[in-house]
């Protein structure tokens, strides 16, 4: 043998030791020795061992298992129960015994774990802890047993599914799976993914709502989804909205919801349906006794099918919430529908907004409404209304007192059509209408303010716009439309946060105390000092009181707040001044009569 201090020889020598590497081949890409100009045992057993990693080369060391490979051999291990079958490369799913499906490969600590019952996870360990450990040891069996959890039955369930389709489970659906809802919306899962989510839900008594928004991306998972409804399953609630749904697939979904009837909640919004798809869908919502809402917004329906979404609303006795907003339903399909409508006994709620109504469509659906005596709610926001349509509305009010709220964004309506509209409504003697809204981007005139305040206290009746404006020849510009909607006090005051109006409310009551201790008058009935001793300041009371010191309102309450301070800063402060509209306009209406007394 060489020298020690010969690093040739030295490399030799140590290669002839190593097992698997030899002198005749080609020495490994990542095998190369470096040695210092005089080696010694520092060169011997750092050099070799620690920097170049010797044993990586040999056959000692152990072939690294990926984490696809550990979660096979740990689905191995989970016991069989009853299961749909899956057949990996059809497009159904049916119902066998599990000793055709399953191998009797169990273990004992598995098999204590039957299918009646229902062990719960460890002190809340999180499934994807166990299911992407990175500890493995193929040696030793009772250490892996030890690995895997005890399952509740719908997870146990899943995790088989994805072992015969050989994919991973989904952390997300493993948390959810034993809930009242699985969200599986915007998650792009493959068919073997897709399939096994779907045989553990066809079995689950559980899930009732199941949110699959963005996630069907061909016609084979949507068959999947409507083989679970072929047998029973607790699933009310489903929304299977932007999937751009089409073909055969939607008409054998809708074919099968017509006999079986399970849900209550549907939604097809943005699936680009067309005429062809609403002859089944008609036929379904008509038949059914259960399903109370439908929204079917976003789609390309035309105003074809404005007689046959009016016979189905006329014929169906279920429906609660409708909502077919954002189509191509306009002028003659509008009609019609409401036509139809102006027969239904039970629907509330209706959304048909961005459908183009027109003259003759709100012509129509005043007559509807003097008909129906069910519906609460109407959105006709972006219907091309103007102020002649708006005329008309008021005089309906008298005979209809259900229609509680409306919503008339975005339409072509002026200013002086909203003061008239506010005029004829509060020269109502009695009306169910409780809220209008305009929009945001409403103005109405100055002189139309004192209406809005009236139908508010004294009607009940709230009006939601913009901003106020007084008439003028000129263009309105971005900063009088600002500067007037901060000037108002009352909508200051309704912004503050309860604490805030506590604390003006007892600032100017101890003003008016001060003054009325110095001059000796007496506390009259209807000012602001005995309204705070009686806890009766309103809204409105306060920017009243607000407007009697002068000057900008926001300057005044700035200041104010910056004034007033709180004998106890670490008492629990109470809002008893923050009371309910409907409080407020009881208690003004009182103090009216009081004053008329």
């Amino acid at each position: 043998m060489a020298t020690f201090f010969d690093p040739v020889s030295v490399a030799i020598e140590t290669l002839k030791t190593i097992e698997g590497v030899s002198l005749d081949k080609k020495d490994p890409v990542r095998f190369k020795i470096m040695l210092p100009t005089d080696p010694g045992t520092w060169a011997k057993e750092s050099c070799y061992k620690l920097r170049h990693n010797i044993l990586k080369w040999s056959n000692l060391y152990q072939k690294k298992v990926t984490r696809a490979q550990r979660q096979i051999r740990k689905l191995r291990m989970v016991a069989s129960i009853s299961l749909p079958t899956i057949h990996p490369k059809t497009s159904s799913l049916h119902r066998v015994h599990s000793s055709k499906m399953f191998s009797h490969r169990t273990s004992k600590a598995v098999e204590e774990q039957t299918e009646e019952s229902v062990v719960e996870l460890n002190a809340d360990p999180s499934v994807s802890d166990v299911y992407f450990d990175e500890d493995h040891r193929d040696d030793e069996e009772e250490d892996e047993l030890k690995k895997v959890p005890l399952l509740e039955r719908n997870q146990l369930r899943y995790y088989k599914a994805c072992h015969l389709l050989k994919c991973i489970p989904y952390r997300r659906v493993m948390r959810t799976i034993n809930s009242f809802e699985v969200n599986l919306s915007t998650l792009k899962m493959t068919n073997a993914e897709y399939k096994a989510v779907m045989v553990c839900l066809m079995a689950n008594d559980e899930v009732q709502r199941l949110l699959l928004s963005e996630a069907i991306q061909n016609d084979v998972q949507m068959s999947y989804l409507t083989d679970i409804f072929m047998e029973e399953t607790q699933i009310t609630d489903l929304v299977i909205s932007n999937n751009n749904l089409q073909g055969k697939i939607v008409d054998r979904f809708f074919d099968l919801m017509l006999q079986t009837d399970n849900l209550v909640y549907l939604d097809i919004s943005g699936n680009n349906l067309t005429d062809r798809d609403a002859a089944l869908l008609t036929d379904y919502v008509r038949e059914s006794s259960s399903l109370a809402y439908l929204y079917m917004s976003r789609n390309k329906f035309t105003p074809a099918v404005g007689d046959v979404f009016g016979k189905m609303i006329a014929g169906n006795a279920s429906l609660v919430d409708l909502d077919i907003s954002r189509n191509c339903i306009r002028l003659e399909g509008a009609e019609k529908f409401f036509r139809g409508l102006a027969k239904n006994t039970n629907l509330e709620r209706l959304d048909f907004s961005w459908n183009g109504l027109g003259h003759t469509g709100f012509k129509v659906f005043t007559n509807m409404l003097k008909k129906n005596k069910t519906l609460e709610f109407v959105n006709l926001s972006g219907t091309r209304l103007n102020g002649k349509d708006l005329e008309k509305f008021p005089p309906i009010l008298k005979k209809n007192t259900s229609l509680a709220r409306i919503v008339l964004e975005h339409n072509n309506i002026q200013m002086s059509d909203i003061t008239t509209f506010l005029t004829d409504v509060y020269k109502l003697k009695s009306t169910g209408l409780r809220r209008v809204d305009f929009g945001r981007y409403q103005t109405i005139e100055k002189n139309a303010a004192p209406l809005v305040d009236l139908l508010f206290w004294e009607k009940n009746i709230e009006i939601r716009y913009g901003c106020v404006m007084s008439h003028s020849d000129d263009k309105y510009n971005k900063s009088e439309v600002l500067t007037k909607y901060r000037e108002d006090p009352l909508a200051l005051v309704t912004k503050l946060k309860p604490e805030e109006r506590m604390r003006l409310v007892k600032y100017f009551g101890g003003i008016d105390l001060e003054a009325a201790i110095d001059t000796g008058e007496d506390i009259h009935h209807e000012s602001f000092l005995h309204k705070m001793r009686n806890n009766k300041v309103t809204f409105k009371d306060l920017a009243n009181r607000i407007m009697e010191v002068g000057g900008d309102p926001n300057d005044v309450i700035r200041t104010s707040l910056e004034m007033s301070q709180v004998a106890d800063p670490d008492a629990r402060v109470v809002a008893r001044y923050s009371i309910s509209a409907n409080l407020a306009r009881r208690l003004y209406l009182k103090s009216r009569i009081a004053a008329e007394d």
